[in-house]
């Protein structure tokens, strides 16, 4: 995937290879990416792509701000997060296993709201206020 990290940044898609032809996937489209040994399946709500590659060089190539891996063969986009819990992630129609290790990294890029804790309104500025 060498340097298709920074035209996926900027075109907010990337490319696969499937029967000969390359195939445009928007970035948004993605519900999740699994690694299936030196293949990985690609999921959006129409199609189920299976291409050569390894998940780490998604995970390199693919923006931060959309993606997020939550275990050793899973990858998700951000937009699909429904809800989730300290083993699993749900997205529309998809239960995940959510691994020890990216749990923590997981919770640390949410906003999380708890009680007793900073609420939301403490976070973000006055909307009453003007610059």
């Amino acid at each position: 995937m060498g340097n298709v990290a920074g035209s996926v940044a900027e075109l907010g898609c990337f490319y696969v290879r499937d029967r000969g032809r390359f195939w445009k996937i928007g970035n948004a489209e993605v519900l999740y990416i699994e690694a299936q040994k030196s293949y990985c399946r690609i999921r959006t709500p129409e199609k189920l792509w299976v291409v050569m590659g390894q998940i780490g060089n998604f995970e390199a190539a693919l923006p931060a701000n959309e993606f997020v891996r939550i275990h050793r063969s899973y990858m998700i986009g951000w937009r699909h997060l429904q809800s989730f819990d300290h083993r699993m992630a749900w997205l529309p129609g998809y239960q995940l296993p959510i691994g020890e290790s990216y749990r923590y990294i997981l919770e640390q890029k949410l906003m999380i709201i708890q009680p007793g804790r900073p609420s939301l309104t403490t976070l973000l500025p006055d909307p009453r206020t003007v610059f």
